[in-house]
């Protein structure tokens, strides 16, 4: 997965568990700007590996 984030502008993660569609996490080629305290174990991945993409462009 890490090497398809450097192809990413704006990403906007959406939780359709419910029948309100949840933003839960959104990112663009700067970082994370947004997100909920508590993420999904399956989100949770996806953060830390834009965490770590982040580390590594400074």
């Amino acid at each position: 997965m890490n090497r398809n984030l450097d192809q990413i502008d704006h990403l906007v993660v959406i939780d359709n568990s419910k029948t309100d569609g949840e933003i839960i996490l959104e990112a663009d080629k700067s970082g994370i700007k947004y997100y909920l305290d508590e993420l999904p174990e399956w989100v949770q991945i996806i953060e830390q590996q834009l965490r770590t993409r982040h580390k590594t462009k400074k």
